[in-house]
């Protein structure tokens, strides 16, 4: 699973990931530069649905 994740320059934010929207663990932190970030959860396979979103850290 890839993401690609757009936004102003210098913004700095925490990806999360969940099964049950309740309990959100911390998948990566980053700062967003000129361009797209992208992310692999190489472990997104191991669960029947996963959810994400983005938190400040």
């Amino acid at each position: 699973m890839f993401l690609a994740i757009f936004d102003s320059d210098g913004l700095e934010l925490q990806l999360q990931g969940s099964t049950n929207f309740e309990a959100w663990v911390p998948l990566c932190n980053f700062s967003l530069t000129s361009g797209p970030f992208t992310v692999k959860d190489s472990r997104a396979n191991e669960f029947d649905r996963r959810f994400y979103r983005l938190a400040s850290p």
